[in-house]
């Protein structure tokens, strides 16, 4: 829970600090927001992960987006549209059935360096590291000729990508 806060919080600041017009503020806001939506979100996951297995944490990723859509028209003054609300029951059910395939199936903590590096030096694991090469360079470049201020429906899906991207 401690995570999803965190990194909600994160990013409410950084939505504020796009809206702020002293820089100092803004910048301000900017660094409070990336420490804790890069930095103390992780940290929260990786030590959540001491106390209780993945198939349990897994449905809390949806209190991230639910907090988001709670805390925007407070805090950024936007409105929440129905689609996102949809949108946000879409995530609950793919986070509770993501959890009960994992909880389905049994998994084993691999205990060797060599069952590690089966594991993590096979094909599907080289496609995902490539894929998320390519999210990446495609959302900076489209960010490169997309500049702040823009305003255009490509930035907007480069930084939604990106964000996926690095918090998932």
């Amino acid at each position: 829970m401690m995570s999803g806060i965190t990194s909600t919080v994160g990013k409410q600041l950084i939505g504020l600090a796009a809206r702020e017009h002293r820089s100092c503020l803004a910048r301000f806001y900017t660094a409070c927001g990336l420490l804790m939506a890069i930095i103390l979100g992780p940290v929260f996951d990786a030590l959540a992960l001491l106390f209780a297995p993945v198939s349990i944490l897994a449905p809390l990723t949806g209190v991230e987006i639910s907090l988001n859509i709670a805390l925007a028209p407070c805090i950024l003054k936007e409105s929440v549209k129905i689609t996102h609300v949809v949108g946000t029951v879409f995530v609950g059910i793919g986070a509770a059935l993501a959890a009960a395939v994992v909880s389905s199936h049994e998994t084993q903590v691999p205990s060797k360096e060599e069952e590690l590096e089966h594991l993590l030096f096979r094909l599907p694991v080289a496609c995902y590291l490539a894929l998320v090469f390519l999210a990446m360079l495609v959302s900076a470049i489209t960010l490169r000729h997309n500049p702040k201020g823009s305003d255009t429906k490509s930035r907007a899906i480069a930084l939604g990508v990106a964000a996926g991207t690095l918090q998932g």
